[in-house]
């Protein structure tokens, strides 16, 4: 697996700076025999449980660290559906989800039009050999045009896209993408979300009925989610 920002790895000396506090922060202290030397037995186990404790609180921390270096360094698993074995040889849906709630902004930009210099992106190194299709999430979500090779009418749909005054039901968008993705290939494809991943465009029980449905079938299903965690779950790629 690649990494989208490989520099951010030199970051990773970061992780050593809960050591030094720790290795500061000890006492050097010499034992001393006396009288009651017994009775602090149970003194001392509870000590060493301290000291179990202090060493699991550095390996937390450390381990923090650690994840939040490699999650600005991007594993790049999801990018293989863009570029490469994964994605090459299938017809791919993007999934642009253009409703209200991507008005709001991030980083003093609105998300639909982060999800449009992402998506512009990601085509530039998308194959697309067997055909991309663009199809956005809200109602009455009808791709714009069919599967397509064609990279400059694809970059073109994206520049134009309108967003939407409504709300969206995520997974009726993934239940459209697969049908479309099965009027051209009964194997499989690549589903390419883009989403704010709000809670009410995301019903649970719909999407594990989702989940059995493309059971058996060889379909790729990749979220890039604004505003949300990474997440990683069985044949579908997340991403912030």
């Amino acid at each position: 697996m690649g990494l989208v920002n490989p520099w951010m790895l030199a970051a990773l000396a970061a992780v050593g700076i809960p050591v030094l506090f720790h290795l500061a922060k000890r006492k050097r202290v010499t034992p001393k025999r006396w009288a009651a030397f017994r009775l602090l037995v149970e003194v001392e186990a509870r000590s060493r449980r301290a000291q179990v404790e202090k060493w699991l609180l550095l390996a937390l921390r450390m381990a923090i660290i650690l994840l939040l270096v490699l999650a600005f360094a991007r594993p790049a698993g999801y990018y293989a559906l863009l570029a490469g074995s994964s994605g090459k040889g299938k017809h791919v849906v993007v999934v642009w989800d253009n409703s209200y709630s991507m008005a709001r902004r991030l980083n003093d930009a609105p998300m639909f039009e982060l999800a449009r210099e992402r998506i512009l992106k990601h085509l530039d190194r998308l194959e697309m050999d067997q055909g991309t299709l663009l199809l956005m999430a809200e109602r009455p979500r009808e791709p714009l045009g069919g599967f397509t090779s064609n990279r400059a009418a694809l970059q073109e749909a994206v520049e134009t896209a309108e967003q939407s005054h409504g709300a969206t039901d995520a997974v009726a968008a993934l239940e459209r993408a697969a049908v479309l993705l099965r009027q051209e290939d009964e194997k499989g494809g690549v589903i390419l979300m883009y989403h704010d991943f709000q809670a009410n465009a995301w019903n649970l029980e719909a999407l594990a009925d989702f989940n059995e449905k493309i059971k058996g079938r060889d379909l790729e299903i990749g979220l890039v989610l604004f505003s949300a965690p990474l997440v990683f779950l069985k044949n579908w790629y997340c991403a912030i």
